[in-house]
């Protein structure tokens, strides 16, 4: 993909990449002001957003760091490709993306998340010491992350093994042996 390529040009090495795969109604205001607040605060993070549907929003929401190549919005893709691109993942709120958090933690990518009231769902498929409460801590973790390398590479395998962990059919089983158990 050619918008791939031209994202590849802007970054240097010392740039921190964060990013979410999602519908583009997902984008909604209070994820893109978090967003706003970490290109703000940090200089070295630059924004890759992609899904389906209209993106002039989200593209008017963060304009300014368009022109300056730190944020870009590009149409739906594979995440199975552009995750590979990314330092840090990033579930968006108050709605939140769906599978493509987990497509990013098999790849190792970490993901920070919002611990909110709509994902409380999530919550066991997420990395307990990559949620906060709320916007600002959200902004301080990431920022955080962004600045410190051996803190953020030391959540690759975490977020592997979590997603794992997760799906493992045992574990099902096992929990649901102890449901019937108890019901009888």
């Amino acid at each position: 993909d050619g918008r791939i390529q031209e994202i590849r040009k802007t970054l240097d090495q010392n740039d921190f990449v964060i990013g979410s795969f999602a519908r583009m109604e997902k984008f909604q205001t209070p994820f893109l002001k978090v967003l706003e607040k970490v290109l703000d605060k940090c200089s070295n993070t630059k924004v890759v957003l992609a899904g389906m549907n209209d993106r002039s929003p989200v593209e008017h929401a963060l304009k300014r760091f368009i022109k300056l190549q730190r944020a870009f919005v590009l149409p739906q893709t594979d995440v199975h490709i552009l995750g590979h691109c990314i330092n840090l993942g990033i579930d968006t709120f108050p709605t939140h993306s769906g599978f493509s958090v987990h497509e990013l933690m098999a790849k190792g990518i970490p993901v920070v998340a919002k611990k909110d009231a709509d994902n409380h769902t999530n919550l066991r498929q997420r990395v307990p010491e990559l949620m906060r409460e709320n916007d600002d801590g959200l902004v301080e973790l990431i920022c955080d992350l962004a600045s410190n390398p051996d803190k953020h590479k030391s959540f690759f395998q975490l977020s592997k093994e979590l997603l794992i962990s997760d799906s493992n059919d045992n574990k099902f089983i096992s929990a649901l042996d102890n449901a019937i158990q108890v019901s009888q």
